[in-house]
């Protein structure tokens, strides 16, 4: 259902008038004839452009559009006054960028996982699925808001296989495919070789999991992709916070006072067009030699919109899903259903259990050990961590090195830097929290009232579109 905060923002985008009833020709018939789109159709394409809108505009990661949509936001973009000042400027408040996308498989696979993301939060937003003649031409291969599905692959085969193999072990040994038929003896027999069958196929399941979190992974980051954004998702705020200091103080734009507060440096300043460090901006606005303290620049330099990526920001929202019981917890259900079946079979019939028991905590660390070793989170931060070494350049200054072993090494990658152990010393407060900083993620769309699309005034971007930035 829509918030009740955002309500006034979205009747506003319900009741904007798209078509100018004093045009000849009305862009919903304009938009008809370009698509060869009947006039029911494109109706409900313009419907589902708002509500695409309202999403970029509530969404802390933004939003993928849909081909359809996207031709609908193609072509708004032409008529610049009714988007940028009547749209953008007097009804939302905010402008809307439109992000092409730049090509290839990977670029195509980034927004499969942003586009899948984006339904579920329709899902969840205006409480009902997206039509899919609307949102699924583009997305035919998007898995689900979670992004990892399951499928009768070569493991979950072999997963089930696993699992067949205690009974066709009581088949052989004491010819009865039923466990509740065998004594106590052979019953404390099978049990062992069960519990090990299911650990076993749980972890064939997982390495499919596992697998597909690499994808999604790989998918999540771009040549764009930042090292305090990488920070931001691996170790929380404060460590994406302090590699970006580390790397204003290693260029000389930050050092300490007597008081051993940070001081801003401008002798040797000159703005860049490439800068990524998301401090510059509050930077630029700081005057020369005035000082800060590590909670002053969290508080007042600290911005979430710039230490973020949507991508990335659909990794932690993807580590956060809870597991769907099928079949994240089904192999975890029918061992205790087979253990509590016994134990009330043995109880009924007067019989003891202690043995069972302990066969089943024993084998219950286990799992619980393999369960939380395999979860999302785990996995998520893994693959990140894995992957983002792997993807640093072999190119890299010294000073960009810096930065990066910073993000994966916390103090230690700064031990030889000259005002390293009074770095050490501020930041040692401040433990990186991995993926539980919730407060991480937030906005990177523009609350300017400027104009002008980043697509050129909204010329075509090619075959898909990337999306649109974030909301408040």
């Amino acid at each position: 259902m829509i918030p009740q905060e955002h309500s006034l923002l979205w009747d506003k985008i319900r009741n904007f008038p798209i078509d100018d009833g004093s045009a000849t020709i009305t862009f919903s018939s304009k938009l008809a004839a370009s698509q060869n789109w009947t006039a029911a159709f494109t109706q409900k394409a313009i419907d589902e452009y708002r509500k695409f809108i309202f999403l970029c505009c509530i969404l802390e990661g933004g939003a993928a559009p849909s081909k359809s949509v996207d031709e609908v936001w193609h072509l708004h973009l032409t008529y610049t006054r009714s988007y940028w000042i009547d749209l953008c400027r007097n009804t939302l408040g905010k402008d809307i960028h439109h992000y092409p996308s730049t090509g290839g498989s990977k670029e195509e696979a980034r927004h499969r996982l942003w586009h899948a993301e984006t339904l579920g939060a329709y899902r969840e937003v205006f409480g009902s699925d997206a039509p899919a003649e609307i949102w699924q031409g583009n997305a035919d291969e998007a898995r689900g808001p979670q992004g990892i599905s399951f499928s009768w692959n070569a493991s979950t085969i072999a997963a089930v296989l696993v699992l067949l193999l205690p009974f066709l072990f009581i088949w052989i040994r004491y010819n009865t495919l039923t466990p509740f038929s065998l004594g106590g003896p052979h019953f404390l027999v099978f049990f062992p070789v069960f519990g090990i069958a299911v650990i076993v196929a749980y972890v064939l399941y997982r390495t499919d999991v596992s697998w597909q979190v690499s994808r999604l992974v790989k998918a999540s980051f771009s040549d764009d992709v930042s090292p305090f954004q990488v920070a931001s998702l691996l170790y929380g705020k404060h460590r994406a916070l302090q590699a970006a200091i580390v790397d204003l103080m290693n260029r000389g734009f930050l050092n300490f006072d007597n008081n051993n507060r940070f001081i801003v440096k401008k002798d040797n300043y000159s703005p860049d067009a490439g800068e990524v460090n998301p401090l510059i901006p509050a930077y630029e606005e700081a005057g020369d030699g005035s000082t800060y303290s590590y909670e002053e620049l969290m508080g007042n330099w600290y911005d979430r919109s710039k230490f973020t990526d949507p991508f990335l920001a659909g990794l932690e929202r993807l580590s956060d899903k809870p597991e769907p019981f099928f079949p994240g917890y089904v192999l975890h259900a029918v061992f205790i259903l087979v253990a509590g079946g016994r134990m009330i079979q043995g109880i009924l019939n007067d019989k003891p259990i202690g043995n069972l028991v302990g066969e089943l905590f024993l084998i219950g660390i286990v799992f619980i050990f393999i369960t939380r070793l395999y979860s999302r989170k785990r996995l998520v931060r893994e693959k990140a961590d894995k992957f983002f070494k792997n993807h640093l350049k072999r190119g890299e200054d010294v000073k960009a090195q810096l930065v990066s072993k910073y993000v994966l090494q916390g103090p230690p990658a700064i031990s030889g830097f000259a005002e390293g152990a009074l770095l050490v010393g501020i930041f040692a407060a401040y433990a990186p929290e991995g993926l539980q900083d919730k407060n991480t993620w937030s906005s990177s769309s523009s609350s300017s009232d400027g104009s002008g699309s980043s697509c050129g005034g909204g010329s075509s971007c090619g075959s898909s579109c990337g999306g649109c930035s974030g909301g408040n």
